[in-house]
């Protein structure tokens, strides 16, 4: 019989190498969960009340985890290769760099920045509470790039600084799997009692009910809906499909709310209970055209060219001075991206609001102002007839006047969008492709290497100078977003740890093959193929409706007729 082991990632890029670890290990039966130390700790709760025999975890949140289980706990060490592997990562970040960690981390990773004589400072710590007021100080003394355990990550980014995680390999994995095997025999004990108290108490979730096998309430926990949002006749229908499948959960109507009800089915001291979770689903999560981000992190800009210096260069001197953005650029050039830039340097906390105009339902655009924003993003404003550009006018004032930030992108230009009271608060920017900002393509390629290996647990860290070369030399037509692909199908497809030339050469022929071979323009229908010809002039003169309507030999309202089609 396998070992039934749970594997708690602190990091979710660490999932795809246990997958591939796990196989060299058939005689543990491995899942494999997402938590760091609090939250990787009420996984291992679950784990041992779920008859789990071995947890294996990482760092900080393995020694968290064993003073809330009995069963064996493995900690995930890391290996000399985790380290090598890591600071030749960071070796390719500019500004200066620092790594903080536990004596047993920075001890090793001292030896190996000496011996090959890296740019980085070493700080070691005796407890997870002096992490962040240590990468504060780093941040007062100009420092730029953290490493270290998610914990360090985490302070990172709270501080804005680029956080590297030092990352654990298979060779820190494989011995992990070879101790829980081994110490597995000498972990067994049973706690149900402990285990279901835990799983009612210590719920995250503020509104809860629990039922007995008869169905009568045992107790009950109000805060966002105040009393059971079902009649006595739902509650008890709702309870049968529970004990029928062991779980369900509903979407309700209460008091204008949508409220979902989750249930369980639990065994305690040889008696059944239901428990019963209420959540209150905000306004955003049931209207697919409004997206809500908080805290965000720093924007990463990568701004080696001329043109995205001026933009952001434009932004910065902006700030605190203009209340109106307009973004416009080609797909794929970073509209979003700009906008949580701006969203980041005028407004720091506060929601983001994004709204996509094109499939906003108009009426219910007065309820966002329930959801307290700092910044409002309309997105698809050039899609819009000239009735809805006079009812956006309206909604913009409205909006300035709950002293909101307002960003409007759209791909083109939109003709009489601001009007004359709105002209001296506003900045109409527009966005580069690639093509024009080809000295951002080594950046941006570095960037998303990192990212990948950071996010999915991807191999390489590093991109040869010669692969660099092959891409700046490629034309990219759905600009940033379609590089991105790129990198990532790289990436993902390459075992070693550097990409070279002829990965990407290789790749970009695969690429070539697998396109269309027809000219594009040219298929469709009349009016498609006017629609691309219109849309290749308007990129070709930087999107400046007047000079594209003039080269098609038309005035600019009747390009305007032909772009709302």
């Amino acid at each position: 019989m396998a070992i039934k082991t749970m594997f708690i990632a602190p990091y979710p890029s660490m999932v795809p190498l246990v997958e591939e670890c796990k196989t060299e290990y058939p005689e543990l039966d491995i899942q494999i969960e997402v938590g760091n130390l609090e939250e990787g700790a009420e996984i291992a709760r679950w784990a041992e009340k779920n008859g789990y025999d071995v947890i294996i975890s990482r760092g900080g949140t393995a020694q968290l985890i064993k003073s809330f289980v009995s069963i064996s706990v493995i900690d995930v060490h890391l290996s000399g290769y985790d380290m090598l592997r890591t600071l030749t990562l960071a070796n390719d970040f500019q500004g200066k760099k620092a790594l903080v960690g536990f004596p047993n981390i920075t001890i090793g990773a001292q030896s190996i920045i000496d011996l090959l004589e890296l740019p980085i400072h070493v700080y070691s710590i005796q407890s997870a509470i002096d992490v962040d007021p240590l990468v504060y100080k780093l941040k007062k003394d100009g420092f730029e790039v953290v490493l270290g355990d998610v914990v360090t990550v985490d302070a990172a980014q709270k501080n804005d600084l680029e956080g590297i995680l030092i990352q654990s390999g298979r060779e820190a994995i494989y011995e992990a799997f070879s101790n829980a095997y081994s110490e597995y025999e000498f972990h067994q004990r049973n706690q149900t009692l402990i285990k279901l108290l835990s799983k009612i108490f210590k719920s995250k979730k503020q509104d809860i009910l629990i039922l007995n096998s008869k169905g009568d309430q045992i107790y009950e926990n109000w805060s966002s809906v105040q009393r059971v949002p079902l009649s006595n006749k739902e509650l008890k229908k709702f309870r049968d499909d529970i004990e029928q499948d062991g779980y369900a959960t509903q979407t309700v109507s209460f008091k204008n709310k949508q409220v979902e009800v989750s249930g369980e089915l639990c065994n305690f001291a040889s008696q059944s209970f239901t428990i019963m979770y209420f959540t209150v689903k905000e306004f955003s999560e049931h209207h697919k055209w409004l997206k809500v981000k908080n805290r965000i992190p720093k924007p990463v800009i990568i701004a080696e060219s001329p043109m995205m210096k001026k933009i952001t260069s434009q932004i910065r001197k902006s700030i605190s001075k203009q209340r109106v953005y307009v973004l416009y650029g080609e797909k794929g050039t970073g509209k979003g991206l700009m906008a949580e830039f701006i969203h980041y340097e005028q407004n720091r906390t506060g929601n983001l609001l994004t709204i996509d105009m094109q499939n906003c339902e108009w009426e219910q655009l007065k309820e966002t102002f329930n959801i307290k924003s700092s910044t409002v993003n309309l997105t698809n404003i050039e899609h819009l007839d000239t009735n809805r550009i006079d009812q956006l006018r309206e909604f913009i004032h409205n909006l300035l006047e709950h002293s909101i930030t307002v960003i409007l992108t759209s791909k083109v230009q939109v003709p009489d969008l601001i009007d004359d009271s709105l002209e001296n608060d506003t900045v109409e920017l527009a966005l580069p492709s690639l093509k024009q900002r080809k000295e951002d393509i080594k950046g941006l390629a570095a960037y998303f290497v990192a990212q990948f290996h950071q996010n999915l647990g991807t191999h390489p860290v590093k991109i040869r100078e010669k692969a660099i070369e092959e891409l700046i030399d490629t034309d990219w037509n759905e600009n940033v977003s379609e590089l991105k692909r790129f990198i990532k199908s790289l990436v993902l497809g390459e075992k070693g740890y550097v990409i070279e030339s002829n990965h990407v050469k290789n790749a970009l022929q695969i690429r070539r093959e697998t396109s269309p071979k027809n000219n594009l323009l040219l298929q469709g229908t009349l009016e498609e193929i006017e629609q691309r010809v219109i849309q290749k002039i308007l990129e070709e003169e930087g999107f400046n409706q007047s000079k594209a309507a003039k080269r098609l030999g038309i005035n600019r309202s009747t390009l305007w007729r032909k772009l709302k089609k």
